[in-house]
């Protein structure tokens, strides 16, 4: 190589390398020597620092630059007017209210941020905050109004503020004891009506035993007109007592109960 590197060798290494490549790279890319590379990159950042310093700046200062710089590509600032117009225009405004340039710049941050949150472009952002003022204010309303009832109901029922706090702490073993006494009440219920089917079937046990039990009015007339003259007429209680009798006491009456025995083996047969 000779002692002077041709100006499009070196515009073309600064490039790669502002690009992101690698000494190596660069060096195959463009057909050089490793050593060449790392030389014109030596003698850019020489002359970086010497104009930096020409000019009172530091390597920061001039990475901020150029990070500035490549935001506004990115948003497609194409001039520097614009910005510098902005900034005159944010320079007067502070100077006017009498605000330090950073708190301005905290306050865009914050209006940025509220955008954000609220999902609301910024032209509209000034009536979407009348708007949430107004429901604050109409919820603050509420509020006032519910506060002066409940003062009203207090003194209605002439309860304090004490009394309803117990209520609240005391709210769950309220509530426990009211699941209780419901549950309780089902139980009852239940038993009540198992109780009400028991004594209808008791009922119409009853019933059937006391039909069963029943004389019928031609039964009475046959025995009637089998009664001697001078034997007074049986009544159906006493015909029930002298039924009872044999039941209860069978061993007394074994005679009658052969014959009995006896009679109804006879209708069976028939």
């Amino acid at each position: 190589m000779g002692s002077r590197i041709p100006s499009t060798i070196r515009k073309e290494v600064i490039r790669d390398w502002l690009d992101g490549l690698t000494r190596e790279k660069i060096a195959s890319k463009n057909q050089i020597g490793a050593a060449t590379v790392s030389s014109i990159i030596s003698d850019l950042l020489r002359e970086v620092a010497v104009n930096l310093r020409r000019n009172s700046l530091s390597l920061g200062d001039f990475a901020s630059s150029f990070r500035l710089r490549t935001k506004m590509a990115e948003w497609e600032i194409a001039e520097d007017a614009q910005i510098e117009d902005f900034i005159e225009a944010v320079n007067v405004y502070c100077f006017r209210a009498e605000l330090p340039p950073g708190d301005f710049v905290d306050m865009v941050h914050k209006v940025a941020s509220i955008a954000n949150l609220s999902k609301t472009p910024v032209d509209r952002l000034p009536s979407k905050i009348l708007k949430e003022q107004r429901r604050l204010r109409s919820y603050q309303n509420r509020v006032k109004l519910i506060r002066n009832l409940t003062e009203v109901l207090l003194s209605q029922y002439q309860a304090t503020k004490d009394d309803l706090a117990d209520y609240k702490n005391n709210k769950p073993l309220l509530i426990d004891e009211n699941k209780r006494v419901k549950i309780e009440n089902e139980i009852l219920k239940k038993e009540s009506s198992a109780l009400r089917k028991k004594n209808s079937e008791q009922y119409m046990e009853l019933y059937t035993y006391r039909y069963d039990e029943m004389i019928s009015e031609n039964e009475l007339k046959k025995l009637d007109l089998k009664w001697l003259p001078h034997e007074g007429r049986i009544s159906v209680k006493e015909l029930h007592g002298i039924a009872h009798e044999i039941y209860h006491s069978p061993s007394k009456y074994i005679d009658i109960i052969r014959q009995i025995r006896q009679k109804m083996a006879e209708k069976v047969a028939a």
